[in-house]
């Protein structure tokens, strides 16, 4: 069977070859073409704001422009605040998402791990963070109890969440808290990200963003809007309701068409 939290999608230019790709990839049980979304009509939430996501200001701003323009061209864009209850959501998360990578460490390392578990509980109670490497020896060592008591938190806010896409066509939302930046080869552990303003980030904070729509089993379209204040692209996650990327592809698609698409890059100057 398929790995839980595993991400299965097509990668194109185009929201309409996109399309195209996942009716491909699904067997045919999707419509290989259909019209875009009237933008007229569109109810987006905008989901921005997040206590314990980092956000850099130069994204946040090309995101915030891009909805000024959804918004001109007459779709409904609504900010939110916390889909769900995302603390508890990343708890789960970590747990799930703890269990699959420690499937594939060395037994050895597997081993040493759980033989910390009760440094790593004691840490946690003394105020250790989500990303610390208590809380991580717990997510990769955990047990199946542990697992199931994530995974009911995952099927109560997947419950919870549904609720918004009776008022929202799809929630938009950034991806990453950065723009694209040189490849860190120092240890996981000593990485950082930096803001524009100078302040760091813990580099586990890219797992954010993505986490509701990845631990939910929801449909996201990621789509290009742009380019932030430091010349680098921004892209946004168009989140919809459980099963509906038909609904996130005719956003992307109508998106595509009336406001903007993929622009390719500048040609690398040769030495």
């Amino acid at each position: 069977s398929e790995r839980d939290l595993n991400v299965v999608g097509p990668m194109a230019r185009s929201a309409r070859d996109l399309r195209l790709l996942l009716s491909v990839i699904e067997g045919g049980t999707s419509a290989a073409k259909a019209p875009p979304a009237d933008l007229k009509e569109a109810r987006i939430a905008l989901w921005l704001d997040e206590p314990s996501f980092p956000l850099d200001g130069a994204v946040r701003a090309t995101i915030e422009a891009f909805a000024i323009e959804l918004r001109a061209a007459g779709a409904q864009v609504m900010p939110i605040h916390s889909p769900v209850h995302m603390p508890g959501l990343m708890s789960a998360y970590q747990t799930l998402l703890g269990a699959v990578l420690g499937e594939d460490m060395p037994p050895a390392t597997v081993r040493a791990m759980e033989r910390m578990r009760g440094w790593a509980r004691w840490q946690m109670k003394r105020g250790a963070g989500p990303t610390s490497n208590a809380a991580m020896t717990l997510a990769y060592t955990a047990t199946h109890r542990e697992w199931m008591a994530a995974d009911a938190v995952r099927a109560r806010l997947r419950h919870e969440i549904a609720d918004h896409f009776t008022r929202f066509d799809a929630i938009l939302a950034p991806i990453t808290p950065v723009t694209a930046f040189a490849h860190d080869h120092r240890p996981f552990g000593r990485r950082r990200l930096t803001l524009s303003n100078g302040e760091a980030a813990p580099y586990t904070a890219m797992l954010n963003w993505i986490s509701l729509a990845t631990a939910l089993h929801l449909p996201a379209t990621a789509i290009p809007i742009g380019a932030a204040a430091d010349g680098m692209p921004v892209g946004v996650q168009i989140i919809g309701a459980l099963n509906n990327d038909a609904r996130t592809l005719a956003l992307a698609q109508a998106i595509e068409e009336n406001l903007r698409g993929f622009t390719a890059p500048p040609e690398p100057s040769l030495p």
